[in-house]
């Protein structure tokens, strides 16, 4: 198995992770403060919880004070929103959110390649992420409790598509805007090379044709949600899946209800209409404000294209322009959305280890870290 297979498969299955506990230490229905010592013994010296039982979730965290009151208030209002608009059943359990150190976080055994995971046989999220990854894996327990409280299970596609629909968006208080993301490219290149993948076959893939063919179909699946989302009728769609779920647990029937078309037109209106999107600047040329850098996708990690003027990465002088990211802090880079949550996830002013390609030979550098900006 590849590389690349290896990290999906590792995502797509959610590998245990966390210990199991003791036998004779497990509880049908723990309480929340159990859970949380639970967790607290576990991770040890430095961790903190804090129980929003309004929501049911228990935070786990090594943040500091102001890093963790960010986040929690940015999840809390994520999960109103998405349980008003979209995932309307009650949550049947709590979900642990675990926001480790990132060497406590390697401790676990995650494949490098990812920053976060949501394993459902725990109900448990770990995450050194607090961008995209966090609020991807966030969505997929918000969205397993949902399919929990109507006894269902829906497909992969479903799954994965809502989970990197809302990982780019926009948190306002009162809506989750989803955004043109990076993931555009794999569908416009596939529409237009005409090996986009059919949705009638979409809708039916398995875990493991999934993972054969990961990187686009995540990117269908995801513009295939967009799509809906921007005909205003996301919401309503998920709502008569779930009615019809017993029915067609794929979808089919609830995206021709919803849309009033069949699907083989509606595969050309989505086609026709994922042609016209246009990725913002800020997709293109990431620049993260820790480091000071501008990167671009590169098939070897992240490639630096400049920096920003008084930046930490310009004041050391240690990478220049050309340099390949392929490893951040312990955790591998594919392209500037791994790098750019690894970089949140290291902390503001540490000192992390980078490895890069600089004219075909790979060296190591140690690097400070800038504050937020």
């Amino acid at each position: 198995m590849n590389r690349s297979l290896r990290y999906v498969v590792a995502g797509l299955l959610n590998a245990v992770l966390l210990a199991t506990p003791a036998a004779g230490a497990v509880q049908d229905n723990p309480s929340a403060e159990q859970i949380a010592r639970k967790y607290l013994a576990r991770f040890g010296e430095g961790y903190r919880a804090q129980v929003d039982p309004q929501r049911r979730l228990i935070f786990v965290t090594a943040l500091d004070e102001e890093h963790f009151r960010q986040t929690a208030a940015m999840l809390a209002v994520y999960a109103d929103i998405q349980r008003k608009s979209l995932f309307s059943g009650r949550p049947p359990w709590d979900v642990a959110v675990i926001l480790p150190t990132i060497e406590d976080y390697a401790a676990l055994g995650p494949a490098k390649n990812v920053s976060g995971f949501y394993n459902p046989a725990h109900r448990a999220l770990v995450s050194v992420d607090r961008g995209r990854v966090l609020i991807h894996e966030f969505t997929h327990a918000l969205h397993h409790a949902d399919q929990a409280s109507t006894d269902q299970r829906h497909p992969i596609w479903i799954a994965e598509g809502l989970a990197t629909l809302f990982e780019c968006s926009e948190i306002r208080a009162d809506a989750v805007i989803p955004q043109v993301d990076q993931r555009l490219v794999v569908v416009q290149r596939a529409i237009q090379a005409k090996a986009i993948i059919p949705l009638a076959d979409l809708l039916k893939l398995n875990q493991e044709a999934f993972a054969r063919q990961w990187e686009l179909a995540y990117a269908q699946s995801r513009y295939v949600m967009l799509y809906l989302y921007e005909q205003d009728k996301l919401s309503r769609w998920y709502e008569t899946y779930k009615s019809l779920y017993r029915v067609d647990a794929s979808g089919r029937e609830a995206l021709e209800k919803v849309l009033s078309v069949r699907l083989r037109r509606l595969e050309q209106d989505f086609q026709s209409w994922a042609l016209t999107l246009r990725l913002p600047w800020g997709e293109l040329d990431s620049v993260e404000g820790r480091l000071g850098v501008k990167v671009r996708n590169d098939r070897r990690g992240a490639r630096v294209v400049g920096f920003v003027e008084g930046g930490a990465a310009a004041a050391a002088e240690l990478i220049r322009v050309g340099d390949i990211v392929e490893e951040f802090n312990g955790l591998s880079i594919r392209n500037t959305a791994s790098l750019m949550a690894a970089i949140r996830a290291a902390g503001a002013g540490r000192t992390v280890t980078i490895k890069l390609i600089r004219n075909g030979r790979h060296l190591v550098i140690r690097q400070t870290l800038g504050g937020d900006t």
